[in-house]
């Protein structure tokens, strides 16, 4: 089944960046987006992913023009497939945590609040409880870096409350 495998890819990717093995993982990733079959019912959800993990894949390897390109492109795939975000919600909301990262790494300020802020609403439209004190933390960052301490310690503090009650 192309589909399964082309997954099963996207998969292969991340555990590969979990090793710091990017080019592996590189490589299941571009394999699983050429052997994707692109009318299958499942095919978004897949698309979504290995883009998803190619863009973390470049991020990591500090190669943010392609990292880009390839978040972009997960991207599009969310605005041309909006039922994503209900069918693989955990999925959606840590590539918004991905993209407040990134956006930071890139000196984006505007996209850390927008993507952090995407990430909260999520967490708690779905119940990713284990998401909360990613998003906590990132705003309480971007309220750091523009100097709003007081909104920074409330957001790291709402952070530590949810990483305790996890």
């Amino acid at each position: 089944d192309p589909l399964r495998a082309a997954n099963l890819r996207s998969h292969l990717g991340t555990t590969y960046l979990n090793q710091g093995q990017h080019e592996l993982g590189l490589n299941e990733c571009r394999v699983g987006l050429k052997t994707l079959p692109a009318l299958d019912p499942g095919a978004d959800s897949v698309r979504f992913k290995l883009e998803f993990a190619l863009g973390s894949l470049y991020q990591h390897a500090n190669r943010f023009d392609s990292a880009q390109v390839h978040f972009d492109a997960a991207q599009l795939v969310l605005r041309n497939a909006p039922r994503l975000e209900r069918a693989i919600p955990y999925s959606v909301s840590n590539f918004y945590a991905t993209l407040s990262v990134f956006a930071k790494q890139t000196e984006d300020s505007p996209k850390v609040f927008l993507y952090a802020e995407k990430t909260l609403q999520m967490a708690k439209r779905y119940g990713l409880d284990d998401m909360l004190p990613t998003a906590y933390n990132s705003l309480g960052s971007y309220y750091q870096d523009l100097g709003e301490f007081e909104k920074s310690v409330e957001q790291y503090v709402l952070a530590l409350q949810h990483t305790q009650s996890a």
